[in-house]
């Protein structure tokens, strides 16, 4: 109650400790809820949250995820960056950013200790300072944010993810050392993220990795034909993780989302980037990011 006046009268609010709320709260059994208290059986093909991205048209578009999706995101977290109900995970992406959703999953889905940085804070100096001061041991964050930070005195930030534009190697050189950094990729559409790296070395090309839980990728040419390793064309996402689609916008979903001529059929998601597989130091075979078969910013 003490916070409600700061808040804006557009949103209907539930003050926790209300006489009212309290007392309705009370008249609710403890049980655990069941599909018979809900007013529909619950699906993990049921949207578990709506982002809304812009991508190539500038018109945004509402992306409904799963929890089918989602409950893949988490277990590849888990395993890929070594997140425990110890580890104290940094909230910095802004909510209109799908990026808030991997952190938020990060934390809760192995009970560790979400860290909310203040909303004032951008990057630089002050977000190291606040890194630091909260023992901070996994953190996401841009490129661009990446690289307004000085990586000297964060010896607790264990694991840092960077995604959502291309990673230079002197950022790999300056932060990898000392602790597992990882370059992960992943449109919207796809629950975030769709292919990432292990952890990354000092001085080796940096990829988008390969595949995350619950995807396939495909590299394909304008014939949906597969291309050999080594040769340009445009990645094909596949799999459990993808989204229903676009909110109220069927034809845009049937646009994006495509029929799978492989297999038993089903559908992929056309990204729009151009990238090709090549084999890596250690002999995997990872993507390369090589730019956009459209205008889109990247």
């Amino acid at each position: 109650a003490a916070l409600r006046e700061g808040l804006p009268d557009a949103t209907q609010w539930i003050v926790l400790d209300d006489a009212e709320v309290v007392s309705a709260v009370a008249s609710y059994p403890a049980d655990a809820v069941t599909d018979a208290d809900r007013t529909g059986v619950l699906s993990v093909d049921h949207p578990a949250y709506v982002i809304y991205t812009s991508g190539s048209t500038g018109r945004p578009k509402g992306v409904a995820v799963t929890h089918r999706g989602v409950v893949n995101l988490a277990a590849d977290e888990r395993d890929r960056l070594g997140v425990s109900s110890g580890s104290r995970v940094l909230h910095f992406a802004s909510p209109s950013f799908d990026a808030s959703v991997f952190e938020l999953v990060m934390a809760v889905c192995a009970g560790a200790t979400l860290v909310v940085a203040p909303t004032s804070i951008f990057g630089g100096a002050e977000l190291a300072e606040f890194v630091a001061e909260h023992e901070v041991s996994h953190a996401f964050c841009t490129p661009a944010a990446l690289a307004s930070l000085d990586h000297r005195g964060l010896d607790r930030l264990k694991t840092v993810v960077v995604a959502g534009d291309v990673c230079p190697p002197e950022l790999v050189s300056r932060w990898a050392p000392g602790r597992v950094m990882v370059n992960a990729y992943g449109p919207s559409e796809t629950t975030i993220m769709s292919s990432a790296t292990g952890p990354l070395v000092p001085g080796r090309a940096v990829s988008i990795g390969s595949p995350t839980v619950g995807v396939d990728l495909v590299v394909l040419d304008h014939r949906l034909r597969p291309v050999p390793v080594g040769v340009r064309g445009e990645l094909y996402v596949l799999g459990s993780s993808l989204a229903r689609g676009y909110v109220r916008r069927a034809g845009l979903t049937a646009g994006r989302f495509v029929a799978c001529p492989f297999g038993a059929g089903g559908r992929m998601y056309r990204t729009g980037d151009v990238v090709r597989w090549v084999v890596a130091a250690d002999g995997t075979w990872v993507l390369e990011f090589l730019g956009r078969s459209d205008f889109q910013v990247k």
